[in-house]
């Protein structure tokens, strides 16, 4: 037994040095690089915004989300964008609250119900509904993200550098109802986004947060059912050799921070296998983008896609 520890001994040491310095590359050697890097490389300028006004589809999707729907949906008709250049997809995922009937009550024009009978997944019904997308930017938000009326002004001038794919705004959390997390969650908020400015500085965040943020259609590549949905499509926009960047400016306020330990233990641990997907989706997946088949063109529209729902008054160009 006393050989059995003398030959543990050097593994458990080398595993041990290994997780410290894990840590002190995370939290001490990187945002250190991330300071001092501007020294060493160029800032990346930001382009003279020239008033281009892209189309843009706004997704969100939610399961069981009725408290918040029509909160949300007010939200975005108030967004500060010329009305005939947005349209919105709200996608209810098998909800058995009312959901889809409280989102029918808005549907027009631009506004689009996507409703499913049961359960998929958000990955799956961003893969879905973004085929039928015809816009030239595609605006990801939750249905607890209350978006600051002037996003988009701050957001869509970044496009007119061809280089930039995506951009990502900010999260705030508002209201008065703290929690055991309230503080530490601010604190990672504040770190974060310190973080993520340094990195758009002179090239691209490590992330981004799927509350809000904004792409090119047409780097979009269908995102992996198990996959953090916001980190895949920021590393699939960066695999495209386009640039993911920060604008803290662009708010997304939430209304409170997680409820419990319980809570943000149990989303910690999806995301961290969610993660480890994502990254290994962006890395092994190389093919080339098939284009989808366009069936849907010049027409009112109520139709059935296996189990796919949309409905709406108008054209729905495809």
């Amino acid at each position: 037994r006393d050989r059995d520890h003398t030959m543990l001994a050097p593994v458990s040491l080398t595993l041990f040095l290994s997780a410290c310095f894990g840590i002190l590359v995370i939290y001490v050697l990187y945002p250190l690089y991330l300071f001092v890097r501007p020294a060493f490389r160029r800032e990346i300028p930001r382009p003279r915004s020239q008033g281009v006004q892209p189309k843009i589809s706004v997704i969100v999707v939610t399961h069981n989300g009725a408290p918040l729907v029509e909160e949300k949906i007010q939200n975005c008709l108030a967004l500060d964008y010329p009305r005939d250049r947005l349209e919105f997809f709200f996608c209810s995922d098998g909800s058995t609250d009312g959901t889809a009937e409280m989102i029918g009550r808005f549907v027009s024009r631009r506004l689009h119900l996507v409703s499913y009978s049961r359960q998929r997944g958000k990955a799956s019904i961003i893969n879905d509904v973004v085929k039928h997308s015809r816009a030239d930017l595609l605006l990801f938000s939750d249905i607890d993200a209350m978006l600051e009326p002037g996003c988009l002004r701050l957001l869509v001038p970044h496009f007119e550098d061809a280089g930039v794919g995506g951009v990502s705004g900010a999260r705030v959390i508002g209201g008065v109802e703290r929690g055991p997390l309230l503080e530490p969650q601010q604190r990672y908020i504040f770190a974060d986004g310190v973080i993520k400015k340094l990195e758009s500085q002179t090239g691209s965040t490590t992330s981004n947060d799927g509350k809000l943020y904004v792409i090119r259609r047409r780097l979009f590549r269908p995102i992996h059912p198990e996959a953090t949905d916001d980190l895949f499509t920021c590393l699939n926009v960066v695999e495209h050799g386009k640039r993911f960047i920060y604008e803290p400016n662009a708010l997304a306020m939430i209304p409170r921070p997680s409820f419990s330990v319980q809570n943000w233990r149990l989303n910690s641990g999806r995301h961290s296998i969610g993660t480890y997907i994502s990254i290994s989706c962006a890395i092994a997946v190389m093919d080339i983008m098939r284009v989808m088949n366009r069936s849907l063109r010049n027409r009112n529209y109520i139709i059935s896609l296996q189990d796919i729902r949309i409905q709406g008054r108008s054209t729905l160009k495809g």
